[in-house]
């Protein structure tokens, strides 16, 4: 069964008619409306945004006919100024991106770092890596995932991700430990934690570090704060 995935948007304008096209990124296919597929040429692509009903001003549109891929996707929100949908003459207003992950849209863009694009063939590296530093508050015991984008071709690169109580430590809270990208060409991949891998109380330091031969460089990193959970 699909899950929903919802388009939203706030307008200072009432009762005008918006649609959105919906493309994913992969291959450049369109959401068909008739079906809840994507194809390269659907035979409708527009997907009606109505009003709601109490709310002025907000429009939006629910999808779940199909179970979508993992990966990227871009909608782009029209204003029709006509009887029908008319891309030539209507007004784009608003466009935004959503990765989905087992059918599920993930906050996969709060990490997104400055960085090098990389060939697969390059024996050493520069390690003037622009990285970022996140601060997080997990519920211990937790069971979680989390995304990640770098916006950089790391193909050929392996992500590892582990947890030290601090950074002068000698041991690992986690052992590094290998992770798989979601799509290599733009630096994505998840970092699952299981239940006994979050059983932490206090502060931590978790670091990506990706590794090409015998390159190595930091891509993230984060400080945690795991605190106790409510219910055990």
């Amino acid at each position: 069964m699909a899950n929903e995935k919802k388009i939203t948007l706030t307008w200072a304008e009432s009762g005008i008619t918006i649609y959105c096209l919906v493309r994913r990124d992969a291959d450049d296919y369109l959401l068909n409306d008739a079906d809840g597929s994507f194809a390269a040429a659907p035979a409708d692509k527009y997907l009606s945004m109505p009003e709601d009903a109490v709310i002025t001003g907000l429009y939006e549109v629910s999808e779940s006919r199909t179970v979508w891929n993992n990966g990227l996707y871009l909608a782009l929100l029209y204003k029709q100024v006509g009887g029908s949908p008319d891309l030539a003459n209507d007004t784009l207003i608003a466009s935004g991106e959503m990765y989905i992950w087992s059918d599920v849209e993930v906050d996969i863009r709060l990490s997104t770092i400055s960085g090098i694009v990389y060939a697969t063939d390059m024996a050493t590296v520069s390690s003037n890596v622009i990285y970022n530093e996140f601060f997080k508050t997990l519920i211990r015991g937790d069971s979680i995932i989390l995304p990640f984008m770098l916006g950089v071709n790391y193909t050929g690169w392996i992500p590892y991700f582990g947890i030290k109580k601090t950074l002068e430590d000698t041991e690992y809270a986690l052992e590094p430990k290998e992770l798989t990208w979601v799509d290599a060409t733009t630096g994505s991949a998840l970092i699952p934690l299981s239940t006994t891998e979050t059983d932490l109380i206090g502060e931590y330091v978790g670091e990506v570090e990706l590794r090409y031969t015998d390159s190595k460089v930091t891509a993230l990193r984060y400080h945690f704060n795991f605190v106790q959970d409510a219910v055990v």
